[in-house]
């Protein structure tokens, strides 16, 4: 099962089981009172797609019951319900980031792992003279701070993809 078929699946069965859940915890027990999230977002907050911005802006658990009680004029005992819902969707979604964050860190890790195996194995195969000229070859490659640079970096233009040495002529 692909990545994002596992995290489909995972959303989905989480939605099932806060939908289903969530109605019966709303009864039993009245939620404690924070105006502010739960706790932070397990995980760090991500940098990616557009949900990075509204979870840093979004408004309090008790600022979303504050809003949907003026506008659908709530009971207390409504308004009580509806924040055990809000605060166990805030729980399920932060449980859902920290799951993604571990998957990213497992994969990063795992990328890493590979990478060092496939140095090793192709510095096995060269000589002690091509390993010090593939050495120079990479220094070339690397910005002034010795980091690698990608395309369209500090060093390079967009979409230019020529090595040293590659003739223009070539490729134009």
């Amino acid at each position: 099962m692909t990545r994002t078929h596992t995290l489909t699946l995972a959303s989905a069965l989480m939605a099932v089981a806060l939908v289903s859940a969530s109605p019966a915890a709303a009864q039993g027990a009245t939620p404690p009172d924070t105006g502010k999230r739960v706790g932070p977002p397990p995980g760090g907050m991500g940098r990616r797609g557009p949900m990075f911005a509204m979870r840093r802006n979004a408004p309090s658990v008790d600022e979303r019951v504050q809003r949907l009680s003026g506008e659908l004029n709530l009971t207390a005992e409504q308004a009580a319900r509806v924040k055990a819902v809000l605060i166990a969707e805030q729980r399920s979604a932060d449980s859902i980031r920290a799951v993604r964050a571990v998957q990213r860190e497992a994969e990063h890790k795992a990328m890493q792992a590979r990478h060092d195996a496939n140095e090793k194995a192709l510095l096995a195969i060269l000589t002690p003279e091509q390993k010090t000229k593939r050495e120079a070859l990479m220094k070339q490659h690397r910005g002034p701070d010795g980091r690698a640079r990608g395309h369209g970096g500090p060093m390079g233009r967009p979409g230019d993809r020529r090595g040293p040495g590659d003739d223009d002529s070539a490729t134009r």
